[in-house]
């Protein structure tokens, strides 16, 4: 079933090739929009089935497939298989972006070269939520670069006047990110066993379910000896076997102190760019200003939680003695993206660049609550996906309407607009007012869990934490300097003709808003929706990181 949620996207896009030509832009939205909505009632099934329940792993269920198993030589095999998951840490997740990329959809309805455009995005939708649900590290990374490809033509190809440059940047950013967690995986694999494969291997047992406790726990004796020959090792990077530090090779590259550093930052580089971090940052305003409406919503709203997903998967499980080495210096580096993001558009007279600075600092906020290394951190962070997540997409979504009337952004060209556009007005509001964490919306849940885990961090100073307050401070000050310059006073445009093209909404744009206002309010009122099921699967990393942390100190 999660295969099929995984690759549907890709079985749609084989219909674009028996399609007649004269066919494929009109038929290309319908096919995307069915497919998306097929994921959705797939994942709804899997989500409510009776049969569903957390197995002793933590995850609601698995599908596992041999793959690969690649002879080293002398050094052993890699053993790469095909596993994919879903826990209370993704779940909300693919459900996000199957949400948003409905709704994508739905404002692309009459882009140009449509069927090369919904194949992108087909493609898109298979490597998103396959790195949601990869359990392979290896089988993670294939997925992570398959995101590149269809994002940098989509930014490339419908963007702005300056959409070469912004993808390209947008290009280099990623790929230099993918080049250090390659070299990370690479040195990883060679460090850590599966330790039933290699029992198999060695011919001391038959079946994996032969394999008793007491000869995994030679093997581990072997290993800590480093007595284990390297012809009968299975190398392995299968997420159970990296977050088991009894699975690491004695004086393998990442069982020393050192090596290990450089590990985290290695993979944490590819992660920090994409959440994005200052100062990895500088790619995104570039690339949400050029990039066409639908595509800033899918970048704000689910891209860059690709980032914050694999800190949370992937690097505080694998490296978590580094992680609590440097809490600190993440918490310094999420206030600085706070306090840089908010300043930055504080200045901006571009709507749509205010947004995209916007993210940074939200973004921010979701390293500060991982930083903070606490439920209510880890609750909040994963929250703030979500609700940054409903929230940045329906601004996107609402300054592009803005641009289709008048082709402008620029908020000093406007004032008054609530005199001509009330339900513009309204929606705009009230994605504001979320967005700065008035109490009552989704944003506000997510930034009190957020600075509740931070005061309560013994790693994070109390000052930090004060400047994280401020950060937020200013965050409501943008919001509310837009709101005042552009729907408030008498009615102003830049340009006479403006006027008449400045109409409210249509519709079906306000179809399109309902759900995400509905959402917003409905999360900030009843928020344990998402935090029943986030709650476990935190409890369960923070259980798993103290034990990992206190081998590795030992």
């Amino acid at each position: 079933m999660l295969s099929l949620l995984i690759f549907l996207p890709l079985l749609s896009l084989t219909t674009f090739a028996v399609l007649p030509s004269s066919l494929r832009n009109s038929l290309s939205k319908y096919i995307a929009i069915g497919t998306v909505s097929l994921q959705t009632l797939l994942l709804i099934f899997l989500a409510t089935s009776p049969s569903i329940s957390l197995s002793s792993q933590g995850f609601y269920t698995l599908e596992k497939t041999e793959w690969l198993l690649i002879n080293l030589g002398g050094n052993g095999y890699l053993k790469i298989n095909y596993l994919v998951g879903i826990d209370g840490l993704n779940l909300w997740l693919v459900a996000l972006s199957l949400f948003l990329l409905f709704f994508a959809s739905l404002a692309s309805w009459h882009i140009e070269r449509s069927h090369l455009y919904f194949a992108l995005l087909l493609v898109f939708d298979t490597a998103l939520i396959g790195c949601f649900l990869a359990l392979d590290f290896f089988l993670f990374f294939l997925f992570y670069e398959l995101l590149l490809l269809p994002m940098f033509f989509l930014i490339g190809g419908w963007g702005g006047e300056k959409r070469t440059y912004a993808a390209i940047k947008f290009f280099i950013f990623t790929i230099i990110g993918s080049l250090s967690m390659l070299v990370a995986i690479i040195a990883l694999q060679a460090a850590v066993i599966d330790p039933i494969a290699t029992v198999l291997k060695m011919g001391l047992a038959s079946s994996p379910e032969t394999v008793s406790h007491n000869l995994i726990d030679e093997i581990w004796q072997l290993l800590a000896k480093n007595k284990l020959s390297h012809p009968e090792m299975v190398h392995t990077l299968e997420y159970f076997h990296l977050i088991e530090p009894k699975n690491y090779i004695a004086q393998a590259y990442f069982s020393l102190p050192s090596i290990r550093v450089w590990g985290f930052l290695g993979i944490g580089l590819a992660f920090a760019i994409k959440l994005p971090i200052v100062p990895f940052h500088t790619w995104l305003p570039d690339a949400h200003v050029q990039a066409a409406t639908p595509i800033s919503v899918l970048l704000a709203g689910i891209l860059l939680k690709v980032g914050g997903y694999g800190l949370l998967r992937w690097l505080l499980p694998i490296f978590p003695d580094v992680f609590i080495e440097l809490q600190t210096t993440l918490a310094i580096l999420a206030i600085i993206s706070i306090l840089y993001g908010a300043f930055n558009a504080l200045a901006q007279k571009d709507l749509k660049r205010m947004i995209a600075y916007s993210s940074i600092s939200h973004m921010g906020l979701v390293l500060l609550g991982i930083a903070s290394a606490t439920p209510q951190g880890f609750n909040g962070a994963v929250f703030e996906f979500v609700a940054h997540g409903f929230i940045s997409a329906l601004l996107f979504l609402l300054a592009g309407v803005l641009y289709n009337r008048v082709h402008s952004y620029n908020m000093s060209s406007f004032q008054g607009l609530w005199n001509k556009q009330p339900y513009y007005t309204f929606f705009i509001m009230l994605a504001f007012f979320a967005a700065l964490g008035l109490p009552g919306f989704c944003g506000f849940i997510a930034e009190f869990l957020i600075l509740a885990g931070a005061l309560s961090s013994p790693a994070l100073p109390l000052p930090l934490t004060i400047l994280t307050v401020l950060g937020i401070i200013i965050i409501a000050g943008y919001f509310l300097k837009c709101l005042q310059t552009m729907f408030l006073g008498h009615f102003w445009s830049e340009k006479k003709e403006w006027e008449e093209k400045l109409s409210d909404l249509t519709f079906f744009e306000i179809s399109q808003f309902y759900p995400f206002a509905i959402l917003i309010v409905f999360l900030g009122l009843f928020p344990s929706t998402l935090l029943s099921s986030i709650s476990p699967a935190m409890q369960n990393l923070l259980v798993d990181l103290e034990k990992a942390a206190q081998f590795w100190f030992h």
